[in-house]
């Protein structure tokens, strides 16, 4: 199956979604959360690396993972 630049990028908002949104009470998904936040930053380098995002289309995606990392992180979210 073949993935196309925008799959990547609608998975990109679904997982950053799915962060926010997520049980801070779940202690299964607190420690899943790690590995999908991981595979959200790889991806988000894939697409920059292969030249599917531009640079500032990067910084702006990492700037909000990173924003819901951290607020997740600290409680707030």
């Amino acid at each position: 199956m073949k993935y196309s630049t925008q799959d990547a990028l609608d998975w990109l908002s679904q997982g950053i979604d799915g962060i926010r949104n997520s049980s801070k009470e779940d202690k299964v998904s607190n420690y899943a959360l790690g590995y999908d936040i991981g595979f959200l930053y790889g991806t988000l380098r894939t697409l920059l690396v292969t030249g599917h995002i531009t640079r500032e289309e990067y910084n702006k995606l990492h700037a909000e993972l990173t924003e819901t990392r951290q607020a997740r992180l600290d409680g707030s979210e």
